[in-house]
């Protein structure tokens, strides 16, 4: 009887040990390889360079007093994607794949020993959480071009130019001539605008970059396509006739930089008929 006990009580402590290890296994399993999905993953800066920097950033992971590691891949379709290798910080610096202004990014978060060769294993992420896929944007090689004014007033100005392939959007930079430390700017996500509240009678200088953003970030190209304009005087100023002979008159008046043509309109008082003359 003492025997059956004795054996009775290794096969209990065998099957105790036994599942003790198999939780153990499966938790060092999941402690190695599985952690949080990385989340907020976006596109915070770019370098002002050809072939630049393109920074990604995403919130940090927690796993205990486990070490985080992230992985980080990009694609130009989302459907084959390659390795940019692991990170032990919550950021990266990338590059555009050659002659693309956007492709897709994801990130996933592992722990794993203190060990490179580890480290580098591609198959932690196949059991772990990729990120939500995000868009990363470079900057438009294209730039602006053909840019034409289209009407002008007293206080606006308003222009047009060729369309940009690729570009979500324009910025306008303007500024009056001679005076950049007193730019404006506005964005456009259409390849024409207004500039409002501008001076009377004032030269102006105008430059127009293509954009390319996403729902966090905009990159800005590095080339533009400059012009000049000027905003018309509110009235015609010292307007007096200079000589008047039957059928004949002659006419001057002052005030009016920039001006490339002029409308003088003539009322003949008895009988109220009008006449007009492009100048």
């Amino acid at each position: 009887m003492k025997t059956k006990s004795y054996v009775t009580t290794l096969l209990k402590f065998a099957l105790a040990f036994t599942f003790a290890f198999i939780l153990l296994i499966l938790a060092n399993v999941n402690v190695e390889a599985k952690t949080a999905t990385v989340t907020n993953l976006k596109e915070t800066d770019i370098e002002p360079y050809e072939n630049p920097d393109i920074t990604i950033t995403w919130d940090a992971v927690s796993s205990g007093d486990q070490t985080i590691y992230y992985r980080l891949e990009t694609s130009e379709d989302k459907i084959t994607w390659k390795d940019e290798g692991s990170y032990y910080e919550p950021t990266a610096k990338i590059h555009a794949p050659s002659g693309k202004s956007v492709f897709y990014a994801r990130v996933c978060a592992y722990t794993a020993p203190y060990d490179y060769a580890y480290m580098d294993d591609k198959n932690l992420c196949d059991i772990g959480n990729w990120s939500d896929t995000l868009k990363v944007v470079a900057r438009i090689s294209d730039k602006t071009s053909k840019i034409i004014g289209t009407k002008a007033t007293a206080a606006s100005l308003s222009f047009k130019w060729a369309a940009v392939s690729g570009a979500s959007g324009y910025k306008v930079v303007y500024y009056p001539s001679g005076l950049s430390d007193l730019s404006k700017e506005l964005t456009t996500s259409t390849n024409s605008c207004t500039i409002k509240n501008l001076k009377e009678d004032g030269s102006y200088a105008i430059c127009v970059y293509a954009l390319n953003s996403n729902s966090d970030f905009t990159a800005v190209s590095n080339t533009y396509t400059e012009t000049y304009a000027t905003t018309l005087p509110k009235k015609i100023r010292d307007f007096k006739v200079t000589t008047a002979y039957p059928g004949d008159a002659s006419f001057e008046w002052k005030g009016i930089n920039g001006a490339k043509a002029f409308q003088l309109q003539i009322t003949k008082v008895s009988d109220s008929k009008k006449f007009k003359n492009r100048l």
